[in-house]
């Protein structure tokens, strides 16, 4: 019984890795691709050079007025060019999809047995 033990967790615990790693990338470019539709787009900068990092688990949005614009500091959001644009898009994008992204973390670890 041992020896079966000694054999199966490896082998789980290596299955668990790799879709957990899955999941956390297929997460990360979600969360991206979700945020980013909030992203105030008055020149269209801000959501050009957005980037993501998977193994630094990030995602980016740059422009020398950044934090003016995700904390909506001294800024009235022109929704022209995007009806969705807000501040703190990243918050916006959690609350509407954290069952989403819960789900697939929990369908990788059922998937790994």
């Amino acid at each position: 019984m041992a020896r079966m033990a000694k054999t199966y967790f490896p082998g789980v615990s290596k299955s668990l890795a790799i879709n957990l790693a899955k999941a956390t990338s297929a997460v990360v470019v979600d969360m991206a691709v979700k945020s980013d539709q909030y992203v105030p787009e008055d020149t269209g900068k801000t959501r050009i050079e957005m980037k993501v990092d998977i193994p630094k688990l990030n995602v980016m949005w740059s422009n020398e007025y950044i934090e003016h614009i995700f904390w909506g500091i001294d800024m009235n959001f022109q929704t022209t060019h995007n009806p969705k644009a807000r501040s703190m898009w990243t918050d916006k994008a959690i609350n509407e999809n954290i069952d989403d992204w819960t789900k697939l973390y929990a369908d990788a670890i059922l998937n790994s047995f």
